[in-house]
């Protein structure tokens, strides 16, 4: 490790969450828009495919420099699919659309996107999907995103839920995140971002380069129930990012186990 790199110290796998963000939280519920009108979808699909997705494409490929390993195995999907990934990077967000395209991703997020003044409605716009903060709003929610594979169009998911900027290993995943591709019969692909040394004329950048590894589509076991096949899914996402997530060689900043450390 460089005298220059972080060490982050945790104690909850699950919750602690490290993403640098102070944005208070605005309620979501069931007055929440979750379905918009035929204006506000003609405003978003041209915002998505006109102007967001040549932005997007440009920063992951020449900014972030992120290369894209088995993309075709998207390719092979003609339908709706949910697109699981671990959750290291605030660009994130990013990523369901470089990997669905040509399809279009919506992104479960955080509610707090929906408290960022003056840009909530952009982040809504370009696909993403604020999560309720009451029971009200979840079957306005689950309906909307339902709706949306539905369409044949790709929903991100980080079932990690926080982010840990850069890191190279992967966190419990939660099952409650895996019920959507088991209630709708619907593909499941994973997604693992890693982080390497730079080589050669990028060798003078600080940070790590990027390999995002996708995995071939995962169907859900018909044969179990569906907290079973939900269990069974998580086992299977968690086995390839795990797999995956050997290929980072390079910990930008390195996190260390501390108990208590918020006592």
């Amino acid at each position: 490790m460089r005298k220059k790199d972080r060490v982050i110290y945790y104690s909850d796998p699950i919750n602690d969450d490290f993403a640098g963000t102070a944005i208070k939280q605005k309620t979501i519920d069931a007055s929440y828009p979750y379905k918009r009108s035929r204006l506000w979808r003609a405003a978003s699909f041209v915002a998505y495919y006109a102007i967001a997705m040549p932005i997007v494409a440009f920063i992951c490929r020449f900014v972030l420099g992120i290369r894209v390993k088995n993309k075709k195995a998207i390719r092979k999907l003609k339908g709706g699919f949910c697109l699981y990934g671990n959750h290291t990077y605030q660009l994130d967000a990013f990523l369901p659309p470089i990997v669905a395209w040509p399809k279009r991703a919506y992104t479960i997020a955080n509610a707090d996107v929906a408290a960022v003044k003056g840009i909530a409605w952009l982040a809504e716009m370009l696909g993403a999907v604020p999560i309720p903060t009451g029971l009200s709003g979840m079957t306005s929610f689950l309906s909307a995103i339902r709706g949306y594979c539905d369409k044949g169009h790709c929903i991100g998911i980080f079932p990690e839920a926080h982010i840990w900027p850069y890191y190279t290993g992967i966190r419990p995943l939660q099952r409650v995140s895996f019920r959507y591709p088991v209630t709708w019969d619907c593909p499941m692909v994973v997604m693992t971002l890693t982080y390497q040394h730079r080589t050669g004329l990028n060798k003078w950048r600080k940070k790590p380069k990027r390999t995002l590894f996708i995995s071939e589509p995962m169907y859900r076991n018909s044969a179990l129930s569906q907290k079973e096949a939900q269990e069974d899914l998580r086992l299977r996402a968690q086995a390839f990012m795990d797999e995956m997530a050997k290929y980072s060689t390079y910990e930008y900043i390195r996190y260390e186990y501390r108990e208590n450390q918020k006592s």
